[in-house]
């Protein structure tokens, strides 16, 4: 019994390696099972993975060992296409992403159908005692292998359709490297986002006054608040890609002018080029109103007029902000986004 269940588990692990995600093929399976004592059978096995309502399989970062997910069929289609993980950038073989549970359902797989196969095998080893003997033996052959592993994945935060491949997959969080052509899709995040407070303002344009001015007031803490992780997050991994010890969190980015002077600075580029004078000035008024309402329950102060030269605002009077204001914001972010970017050099190039 020993030898039969050490023979299974010799041929499964030597079998296991040749599998593949979504369809497991084993086309070396002859040389396997003869090393094994096993009938030289070619054995083609197809064992569909498992995948959620949306079409989505999971994936584990060897390196990091983060979850993620990817529609197979989406994307790139070359077969030696490299898996890229979307929160630490590791980037290997698709088959060493396979997760721990879809291992363990690929082995008890392969171990059921491995001694589905051998057992008519063993089973001519299988004798009775001869009744007549004095002394003798008889032997039964019996197979047991383990059930099958069933598994559930978990539901994830954020579903991308990269713009570079297509690709459809899910993360935790929002932002993170496309799993198969590598690209960050923080960029894209941003356009998404700021397309959201664009619906926003469309939608103010329906409603009462005082609901409208909410939802306006609305959209221009998302514009800010996008921008601001944008930027945080896009510091954030140039610092640990370019491993700088002693660096502090990512600089906040909720200071359109702030952050003009420190890229000029430091890398002596004009995060406003291609911008209007006239919405760049409007933009940055409008980041510091955000200031405003977040802090000062949108109540005017003698900073503001300072930061931002609004000569006709009044101390101790209400801030307010128009939809057109929001227009002009998002095209500005829009362009200084794509500027930082391509100043970065980082974030539409593979990684790798």
């Amino acid at each position: 019994m020993g030898t039969v269940t050490r023979t299974v588990a010799a041929i499964r692990d030597g079998l296991l390696p040749k599998l593949l995600s979504d369809e497991v093929r084993v086309k070396d399976a002859k040389r396997y099972t003869e090393e094994n004592t096993v009938s030289g059978d070619h054995i083609r096995l197809k064992v569909p993975i498992v995948r959620d309502e949306k079409g989505l399989t999971g994936r584990e970062c060897p390196a990091c060992q983060s979850f993620f997910k990817v529609e197979f069929g989406t994307g790139i289609q070359e077969e030696d296409a490299p898996c890229h993980c979307p929160y630490c950038g590791h980037q290997g073989e698709p088959s060493d992403f396979f997760t721990p549970d879809q291992v363990e359902y690929l082995k008890s797989v392969l171990m059921k159908e491995v001694a589905k196969r051998i057992e008519p095998q063993m089973k001519r080893l299988e004798r009775k005692p001869d009744p007549r003997a004095l002394f003798d033996f008889g032997i039964e052959v019996k197979i047991n292998t383990p059930p099958i592993h069933y598994y559930e994945e978990p539901d994830l935060e954020t579903e991308v359709v990269c713009d570079n491949c297509t690709l459809h997959y899910a993360i935790y969080g929002v932002v993170g490297y496309c799993p198969d052509c590598g690209v960050h899709n923080t960029l894209q995040m941003v356009l998404e986002n700021l397309g959201l407070a664009e619906r926003m303002v469309g939608l103010a344009a329906t409603q009462e006054p005082d609901l409208a001015d909410t939802l306006v007031a609305s959209a221009l803490v998302t514009c800010v608040s996008t921008f601001d992780g944008f930027g945080r997050g896009l510091v954030s991994r140039h610092q640990a890609r370019t491993d700088s010890p002693g660096k502090t969190s990512a600089p906040s980015f909720q200071n359109l002018a702030r952050v003009q002077g420190r890229f000029s600075r430091k890398l002596g580029v004009d995060i406003a080029n291609g911008v209007d004078p006239e919405h760049w000035t409007t933009a940055v008024r409008a980041f510091q109103k955000r200031h405003l309402y977040a802090h000062k329950e949108g109540v005017i102060d003698e900073k503001y007029i300072q930061e931002t030269g609004d000569t006709s605002a009044v101390v101790g009077q209400k801030v307010r902000v128009v939809p057109d204001e929001i227009t002009v914001v998002n095209e500005v972010l829009k362009k200084v986004a794509t500027n930082i970017v391509t100043a970065m050099g980082t974030e539409q190039q593979q990684i790798g």
